[in-house]
């Protein structure tokens, strides 16, 4: 019923929180709410680590074709991985501004869910999770949007990349950058 990803932000709010070094928020939910890198609470909520793949390269006009197609290549077998793996991946949209392109219906500085990849149809299935609906005004596409219901939409991997600021895949490997301190105040060890 998505109660699960509130409690899981404002869970991930309260260890933001308690790690500030400056007493800038007062809330879990106001520091959840400036934003950052959606691969963080990835890792904290997984205890993996997780690979970031960058979509800047794709946007910016500068890779040859064949560098395009080696690094599409790459990303594809990473995404279908990752979901052979049954593992989790999130991305996110820079500040409008950038080299992106801007697609009608989605949000930019904004995070995502990536709720899979199909080899077969080469396309990536997001989802928004504010929940919006949208129909596209033309054919769905990079020009008009994607057909999005209660959020979720799904798109070719080769448009993905140009809207997509990047993806972060969470890998088998454990993470250390989230170690538990000890409790001093716990008599128990």
């Amino acid at each position: 019923d998505g109660m699960w990803a509130m409690a899981y932000e404002k869970t991930i709010g309260t260890i933001y929180l308690e790690r500030q070094k400056t007493q800038r928020h007062v809330t879990p939910l106001a520091i959840i709410g400036v934003g950052g890198s959606p691969a963080t609470p990835l890792e904290l909520f997984t205890g993996h680590t997780v690979q970031k793949w960058s979509c800047k390269d794709f946007q910016t006009g500068k890779l040859s074709a064949s560098e395009r197609e080696q690094k599409l290549a790459e990303l594809r077998e990473q995404l279908a991985a990752c979901v052979a793996d049954k593992r989790l991946m999130v991305g996110g949209t820079a500040k409008l501004g950038g080299s992106q392109t801007v697609v009608p219906g989605l949000l930019y500085n904004h995070s995502y869910g990536v709720l899979g990849y199909d080899k077969r149809t080469d396309t990536v299935a997001f989802w928004n999770p504010i929940g919006s609906n949208y129909t596209p005004k033309g054919p769905p596409g990079l020009k008009h949007g994607f057909v999005t219901h209660h959020g979720c939409f799904s798109m070719p991997l080769t448009d993905a990349v140009m809207w997509f600021g990047s993806f972060s895949i969470e890998t088998d490997e454990p993470s250390t950058r989230f170690e538990i301190a000890d409790d001093p105040a716990d008599t128990t060890q």
